[in-house]
C-alpha cells in the first residue's frame, strides 16, 4: 500500500464540524491508510486562505473544503470556488463537500428521513429542529449555540440514529442546484475505496 494519505478538511463553520465529530465519534473517518483532519474557518472568506495554507504546505495529500450553499442566496458557495480555482487552476469541484441549503440537512435526515430543507435560515429551520429534537428545543430557538449542537451529536452518535441517517444521505440529490442536494456521498464513497491512487490524483486534475 506504500505510505499513509493525509486528508485535510476546511469546514465553514462550526455545524460542518459538528457533523465531521459525529462521523469522526463512530469510526467512520477512521480508515486504514487514511490520517483525516479537519478544522473551521472563522468565516466563509477564510476557508480559501486556511486552503491555500494548507496547500501549500505540502504536508497534505488532498484537501477538501466543507460548505453550505443556501440555494445560492449567499455569497459563500462562489467565493470559496472562486478562491480554490484560483490556487489550483482548474474547477475545484472535486474537492467542494457542498450541501444545499445546509450541513442541518444531513443531520435531521437522522431522526426524521422526511424533512428537506429550502433555507439555512436558522430561524426558519428552527421548526424543523423542533420536530427532531423537541425535548430539548420546544422553548428554545434553534441558533447552533455550542450546547444545541452537543444535543445533536449526543443524539446522532446513537447507533439507530446514526444508520438511519447514513442510509438516507445517500437518497439525497448530488445536483448542486437541487433542495436539498449533497456532495458528501462522493466523499464518502472516496474515501472507503481503498484506491488510494484516486486521493492522489484529486488535487492535480478535473474529471
Amino acid at each position: 500500500m506504500g505510505e499513509d494519505r493525509k486528508i485535510r478538511i476546511i469546514c465553514e463553520g462550526s455545524e460542518e464540524t459538528n457533523f465531521l465529530d459525529i462521523l469522526k465519534e463512530k469510526g467512520y473517518l477512521t480508515i486504514p491508510h487514511l490520517d483525516i483532519t479537519y478544522d473551521v474557518a472563522p468565516g466563509y472568506g477564510s476557508v480559501g486562505p486556511m486552503f491555500h495554507t494548507a496547500f501549500s504546505s505540502g504536508e497534505y495529500d488532498a484537501i477538501f473544503a466543507f460548505v453550505d450553499v443556501d440555494n445560492f442566496k449567499t455569497p459563500c458557495y462562489k467565493k470559496v470556488e472562486s478562491d480554490l480555482k484560483s490556487i489550483l487552476g482548474f474547477d475545484p469541484k472535486n474537492v467542494i463537500i457542498f450541501t444545499n441549503p445546509c450541513t442541518l440537512q444531513l443531520e435531521v435526515i437522522g431522526i426524521k428521513p422526511h424533512i428537506r430543507l429550502s433555507t439555512s435560515s436558522k430561524a426558519v429551520n428552527d421548526q424543523y429542529v423542533k420536530q427532531c429534537w423537541p425535548e430539548w428545543s420546544k422553548t428554545k430557538t434553534y441558533d447552533a449555540k455550542k450546547w444545541q449542537r452537543d444535543k445533536i451529536f449526543f443524539s446522532l452518535t446513537e447507533d439507530k440514529n446514526f444508520e438511519r441517517m447514513m442510509q438516507n444521505i445517500p437518497l439525497l440529490s448530488t445536483n448542486i442546484v437541487d433542495l436539498p442536494s449533497t456532495s458528501i456521498q462522493k466523499f464518502f464513497n472516496l474515501i472507503h475505496s481503498g484506491d488510494l491512487s484516486l486521493i492522489d490524483k484529486i488535487m492535480f486534475e478535473e474529471d
